[in-house]
């Protein structure tokens, strides 16, 4: 590589492993193997802990509402 003096570097000789030839890659793909089939019924691929604590959240929210409530009607 030289410096052409324009802020650039240029190629001035390309070899690899000391031969003027460029190496020649060739890609190949091979097919995963499919997992075997399971029939066994639904397959429970996530955790219910979201759903668990969403439910539990909301009980907790109408808990709030319900005392609010309650208090507001009673005068308090």
């Amino acid at each position: 590589m030289t410096d052409n003096g324009k802020g650039a570097l240029e190629v001035t000789e390309l070899t690899y492993d000391g031969k003027t030839e460029l190496p020649v890659f060739t890609n190949t793909y091979v097919k995963p193997v499919e997992p075997p089939k399971d029939d066994s019924g639904l397959m429970q691929t996530g955790d219910s802990t979201s759903t668990f604590v969403g439910v539990i959240a909301g009980l907790g929210a109408l808990s709030v509402a319900v005392g609010l409530a309650a208090r507001k009607r009673h005068g308090e």
